[in-house]
């Protein structure tokens, strides 16, 4: 073990150990067990003793130090004891020795020097081991003047602790340095100290970093007296608890939380053997899965209370895999039959053998959480898919689709009003071909007409269904249905009805659902059919404008050609992809551009409604015509409008007059 103390390669860059300060130290060095047995050496004591450290291991200060006694030793504050020393050779070498603990009842440092080398050598030693001590220490160490506390001399250590260089804290008052709450108690303290009140003090303290953060520390502040007990100055230690507290402070926290879990969580709490015996759970739990208490549940193995024996598989080996497993989203079956979707955080933990066979889980209720989710997710891929459409063969097919997925109904139609103002089923899906026949129409007046017709949603089972409709209900093997009139800005558009052939009712959650959907629906079904309505419109008079025996021709101010008719085409010889596009002087003669730009802008600003000016055919043919002219809109865009008429046949006849 000797030699044990020393480190070759300090972990941050400076002396931090007792052997780098004992290979410093000019003089040899032993450090010795309470039983007086030796356990390391400097290299000084090896070269005095003459041996290498290896064979002194072990070996008794009675061996090394004759006449030494453990009597002298006992007042370690005593000075230097003249002893000999069995140096090399197995001589004896008269020499100073001084005895220092290194901890209560453990190790003791003894320094030996040379008598040779007389007191100058003893105080040099002394001096210097004193300030390898002071600049090597691990705590933060400081000197104050008994006035006013200001440090006279601080170790690097205190100034990491604070986050000064340690040159920055000498001249400052140690106090200054403390949060505004611990200062009074300090200077109190500080002051029964230097009035010789006290022999030292104990103050655990806040205290301001060079960067403003705060520092825990524990300082411990003692007099360094004179041989009259008169107080020279104090000698401040300063020991760094800020990560302690942290960590006291995180570890009183998770007691509460856990304390808070066990007496008033309303999570559920399970414990269950990684073989899926379920060994204990709270009622929370009990209760989350419809059981009345604990000990039901405890009649259950674990798969059982997952939806699939797969699923519970695959949270068990997930587990295995990372013994904490957290936020798995488990379904999980109730007493009933019914789904739930849980929020799970399990641990593996060892069982009395230290095997991790116990599996410890909570879990939180996220149905509602999932279910929403999910309906938003319903509603986002409605209004995408809803505007997209651009027929009503394709948006009642997904407007149904959307709502059987928000309600888990299964079945249902959507119901259009009709010119007679009744209700015609436009679409169905889930139903059979006979039902369909029996509810395809609702007729005007009738008792459903005026149901529909009051805009009030109804939700339907057959427990209290009517006399009149049960017949077609039960044929149909059909349990609950919802009535959702499809309103806009007041008026009738159209009529959800969906059913169940395996629920009771429609579930209250999903009922605002369905509401909401339904009037996304109005809003599309209103748009698709004004589209339509815009389709027919264009339709009819692109049929006009093509039906015209008069060459029309549409521009926009600045003479581009946007449309022409297919008389224009047939008369010019040009296909209509030739044209547009195109400038409109390239259907009037070359030179006459300048006059066809005039032109142009006259009728855009109104000046002009009618000019004459002749059109040249694909095959160079002149034909002079005469252009009435308007402006209007085409699309959203400000256009010029021109009829043009063959006038060949009159200039011909003004010709022959004149």
């Amino acid at each position: 073990m000797v030699g044990s103390y020393f480190s070759d390669d300090p972990p941050d860059g400076r002396v931090s150990d007792l052997g780098a300060i004992l290979n410093a130290l000019p003089c040899a060095a032993l450090v010795c067990t309470s039983q007086w047995r030796l356990v390391a050496a400097n290299g000084a004591a090896v070269s005095l003793l003459g041996q290498p450290s290896e064979l002194l291991a072990g070996r008794s200060m009675i061996e090394i130090l004759p006449g030494f006694t453990h009597e002298r030793t006992m007042d370690t504050s005593a000075s230097w004891l003249a002893l000999r020393v069995i140096g090399a050779g197995g001589r004896e070498v008269p020499c100073l020795v001084r005895f220092r603990p290194l901890s209560p009842g453990g190790d003791v440092l003894v320094l030996i020097v040379c008598e040779s080398g007389g007191q100058e050598l003893c105080r040099h030693v002394t001096e210097a081991y004193y300030q390898l001590l002071f600049a090597q220490a691990t705590v933060g160490l400081a000197t104050l003047d008994l006035a006013h506390g200001h440090i006279l001399q601080c170790n690097p250590r205190l100034g990491e602790i604070l986050g000064f260089d340690a040159g920055e804290l000498v001249g400052r008052r140690l106090t200054q340095l403390l949060h505004g709450d611990d200062r009074a108690p300090n200077d109190a303290l500080f002051a029964s100290l230097v009035q010789n009140r006290r022999e030292s003090y104990d103050l655990e303290c806040l205290a301001y970093r060079k960067d403003g953060s705060v520092a825990c520390l524990r300082l411990v502040v003692s007099a360094v007296r004179d041989g009259d007990a008169r107080p020279m100055c104090v000698l401040a230690h300063a020991y760094d608890l800020t990560a302690q507290r942290q960590e006291e402070k995180r570890l009183r926290a998770g007691e509460d939380r856990f304390r808070l879990l066990f007496e008033h969580n309303v999570a559920g709490l399970l414990r269950c053997s990684v073989d899926g015996r379920v060994l204990e759970c709270n009622e929370a739990f009990a209760r989350m899965l419809g059981f009345g208490y604990p000990a039901q549940v405890l009649e259950h193995q674990l798969a059982e209370l997952f939806a699939t024996p797969d699923h519970c598989r695959t949270f068990l080996a997930e587990l295995a895999a990372l013994v904490r497993l957290r936020n798995f989203e488990a379904e999980l079956r109730c007493k009933g039959g019914a789904s739930l979707w849980s929020l799970v955080n399990a641990t593996l933990t060892p069982d009395t053998q230290g095997a991790l066979t116990v599996v410890e889980a909570s879990f939180v209720d996220i149905t509602d959480r999932k279910n929403a989710s999910r309906l938003l997710r319903i509603q986002h891929d409605l209004a995408r898919d809803l505007a997209a459409a651009s027929d009503l063969e394709e948006a009642l097919p997904v407007c149904l689709r959307a709502a059987l997925e928000a309600s888990g109904l299964d079945s249902g139609g959507i119901y259009l009003v009709g010119d007679d103002g009744g209700l015609a089923l436009a679409f169905s899906g889930g139903v059979s071909p006979t039902f369909f026949q029996n509810v395809r129409r609702v007729a005007p007046g009738s008792p459903r007409h005026r149901q529909v017709h009051s805009g009030e949603a109804a939700f339907l089972s057959i427990a209290n269904l009517g006399e009149s409709s049960r017949p077609d209900w039960e044929q149909e093997g059909l349990l609950s249905a919802a009535i959702l009139p499809i309103f806009h800005e007041g008026t009738l558009v159209g009529c959800f009805n969906l059913g169940s052939h395996a629920l009771d009712e429609v579930p209250q959650a999903v009922r605002p659902v369905l509401e909401t959907i339904a009037a996304e629906v109005a809003n599309a079904i209103l748009r698709i059919l004004a589209e339509a309505k815009v389709r027919q419109r264009e339709e009819e008079l692109g049929t006009l404008f093509n039906s015209l025996r008069d060459l029309v021709f549409v521009t926009d101010t600045e003479g581009n050609l946007l449309d022409v008719n297919r008389s224009a085409c047939a008369f010019l010889g040009y296909t209509r992809d030739e044209l547009v596009g195109r400038h409109v002087s390239v259907l009037h003669p070359a030179g006459s551009s300048e006059v066809v730009d005039r032109t142009v802008a006259a009728v855009a600003l109104g000046r002009i409604s009618s000019f004459q000016l002749p059109l040249v055919a694909k095959d160079g043919q002149h034909i002079p015509v005469e252009v009435t002219t308007s402006r209007g809109h085409w699309g959203a865009k400000l256009v010029l409008f021109g009829v043009a008429r063959d006038i060949s046949e009159r200039v011909h006849d003004e010709q022959e007059i004149t």
